[in-house]
């Protein structure tokens, strides 16, 4: 997965990412520092960070020196309905970026600023310099960085699903490698894509009219034999779950070829979970099952708070007195006498006991914080905390053992991948590297 440094804070105005009159240091290996003073700075990627003054943008490298000069046209295209500068779709990946003419077409420069693809296409979405999405007019068409076609077919629409694309070509919905190759062809009036993480693995479901079915796999795809009418809802650790016409429920392990019913009538149920399938009864308790269908944790709990286990064998569960979490074996981890648990690694939960202060606790019950926070939130292993000091909002980062990484004296985080973002008054932001 290529590695996206975000160098922006998002703005609720028209799902713009701006950063007006900003300053921003970049703290590298050798504590350099880089002043950006440009009313808008966009994404930082693959060793560039584009910038504008609202008429015009360019490229500067991670030293703050121009790869090209605020040279290229703000088209309306890159501005929300209430004219708000959005720099989102203009970043660089595999070496590229996309520039713009005042014909109000796009094209493609490399690391120096050179043009390598003149100006031609409405928009641009790039995977790497192999493959490339180029919109022209109403119509999506597959390209490389020298502008050549990787197929011939123009596309009605295209969503990227992991390292494959969803396509629809003359009405007909298909499936699509990186080379530009199906993998389905395009044949079904419908279909639903799922992606298995842990399996890094992915399904759909597609339909031919009323009828359903599924294809499974990565590079060579297989079809469910035999199932059709079915609502697959679940795909985990290359299981799915589904219903079938007569509303029972079934787990198909894609990896073996096996199908699994459930013979008992449940009300919901879910998929396999640390070994065991979170299932409700005739009276809306969830209990837990195993594979071979046994109840393993009795019905007891209350469906609106209780969830799935975890990869790491716990589970959020709701009594009538509050939420706690148990393992798989139904023994209490922690209590249920919070207002609200979340798990945020094993033996480490977010927990609060009136729904307005939160705090971190172990699998005991003790606080590993020295105070506890009007909100807590979880980001890339780290914990966002806010604090309200004289009447003022601020912002921290702790890590999941309860120490302060970041004070909590700053008035907005961003939590990238290895940076920080802080926001330390108006016009002035710092860019930490970890």
């Amino acid at each position: 997965m290529k590695k996206r440094i975000i160098l922006f804070i998002c703005l609720a105005i028209g799902g713009a990412c701006l950063v007006a009159g900003v300053t921003l240091s970049f703290l590298s290996s050798s504590e350099s520092e880089v002043v950006l003073s440009y009313p808008y700075v966009g994404m930082f990627q693959d060793g560039h960070i584009v910038v504008s003054d609202g008429e015009n943008f360019g490229y500067l490298d991670s030293q703050g020196k121009e790869v090209t000069t605020l040279k290229y046209p703000v088209l309306d295209s890159m501005k929300s309905s209430d004219g708000t500068l959005d720099l989102t779709s203009f970043y660089y990946v595999d070496g590229i970026a996309p520039y713009s003419e005042n014909t109000g077409k796009l094209g493609l420069i490399d690391a120096s600023g050179e043009i390598v693809l003149s100006a031609r296409y409405d928009a641009l979405h790039i995977i790497s310099q192999d493959f490339i999405i180029a919109q022209d007019v109403l119509n999506y068409v597959l390209i490389n960085s020298k502008g050549e076609l990787l197929n011939e077919q123009m596309l009605q629409g295209i969503q990227e699903i992991g390292e494959l694309f969803l396509v629809l070509v003359d009405n007909k919905y298909g499936v699509m490698n990186q080379h530009g190759e199906f993998v389905i062809d395009p044949t079904y009036d419908r279909m639903i894509p799922f992606y298995d993480e842990k399996t890094d693995s992915y399904l759909f479901q597609v339909f031919i009219g009323d009828q359903s079915a599924v294809y499974y796999g990565t590079d060579s795809f297989a079809i469910v034999p035999g199932l059709e009418q079915i609502s697959p809802y679940s795909y985990v650790n290359g299981v799915l779950s589904y219903t079938d016409s007569a509303g029972q429920y079934h787990f198909y392990n894609t990896t073996r070829g096996q199908d699994q019913s459930f013979l008992n009538s449940y009300v919901a149920a879910s998929n396999f979970h640390s070994g065991l399938v979170l299932a409700v009864n005739g009276e809306q308790l969830v209990g837990y099952v195993d594979a071979e269908e046994q109840l393993v944790i009795p019905y007891q709990y209350l469906m609106n708070g209780t969830e799935d286990f975890t990869e790491d064998g716990q589970a959020v569960v709701e009594t009538e007195n509050g939420i706690g979490i148990i393992d798989t074996t139904g023994e209490i981890v922690l209590p249920a006498t919070y207002q609200s648990v979340e798990i945020v690694k094993k033996n480490r939960f977010l927990v609060s006991e009136d729904g307005f202060t939160f705090d971190l606790v172990d699998q005991t019950g003790k606080s590993l914080l020295e105070s506890s926070y009007s909100s807590i939130s979880f980001d890339q292993n780290y914990l966002v905390v806010q604090a309200e000091v004289d009447g003022n909002t601020t912002y921290g980062v702790i890590d999941l053992d309860g120490n302060v990484v970041v004070e909590p004296n700053y008035l907005q985080i961003v939590v990238g991948d290895h940076y920080f973002l802080l926001q330390e008054e108006e016009a002035k932001y710092l860019l930490q590297l970890f």
